[in-house]
């Protein structure tokens, strides 16, 4: 009898000469879902909480809202954050600018969101941060961003 699987895999290509080869290739039963998807809605809100936690200007606040294996590839440095203490540390830095983000519409397109499994999703799109400097003078930075 027939059955679908479902499955997750991950390629890694290398070109050789005119031919792309494949150099790491990884396949895995996806696990049986235990709940319902996450909406659009629910993803934007976790953004939204996230922005929120900026806004109480504490690291470890910020910190919470993420993963314990998650890695962070901050919009104003380019050293990866490994660890919950790299996270915390990079956001004492962070936060002195008081910043405020938002997901910026372009041409009509906002955030896109992509729900992958029950339990993981992406946000990605450009953001635009307004930082305050020290003498209260305003910049915005724009930046690609992926959750």
């Amino acid at each position: 009898s027939k059955s679908d699987v479902r499955v997750r895999k991950t390629f890694v290509f290398h070109k050789m000469g005119d031919d792309w080869k494949i150099l790491e290739h990884q396949s895995s039963v996806l696990p049986e879902p235990e709940g319902p998807a996450p909406t659009e809605k629910d993803i934007l809100d976790a953004f939204a909480t996230w922005n929120a936690a900026l806004q109480t200007l504490d690291p470890e606040k910020v910190a919470d809202r993420y993963a314990p294996d998650a890695v962070l590839l901050p919009t104003l440095s380019n050293t990866p954050r490994n660890t919950r203490a790299e996270i915390v540390a990079y956001f004492v830095d962070f936060l002195q600018k008081k910043p405020v983000g938002v997901f910026e519409t372009i041409n009509g397109s906002s955030p896109n969101v992509k729900i992958l499994t029950h339990d993981l999703a992406t946000l990605s799109g450009i953001a635009k941060f307004t930082l305050t400097d020290k003498d209260g003078s305003k910049s915005d930075v724009r930046v690609r961003k992926t959750f």
